[in-house]
């Protein structure tokens, strides 16, 4: 899969990793499941987040869950 702002990159393995991880926390701080979060942030949210977690996850972890 391709980056989203950057089509000469690759996306990684970490950076989906990394997206499951913050979908997992958000879920559980929510007390939801985690198709729920997923299916409310959406498809093009995700290729978002995707495209953008390899700056995400420089960041702290619990100020990315609140964003």
């Amino acid at each position: 899969m391709k980056n989203k702002y950057f089509p000469d990159e690759d996306i990684k393995g970490d950076d989906l990793y990394f997206v499951c991880y913050m979908i997992e926390r958000v879920a559980r701080h929510i007390k939801q499941k985690n198709k729920y979060v997923v299916n409310t942030i959406g498809k093009d949210e995700l290729y978002h987040l995707i495209s953008c977690a390899s700056v995400l996850y420089c960041e702290n972890p619990l100020k990315v869950e609140l964003d």
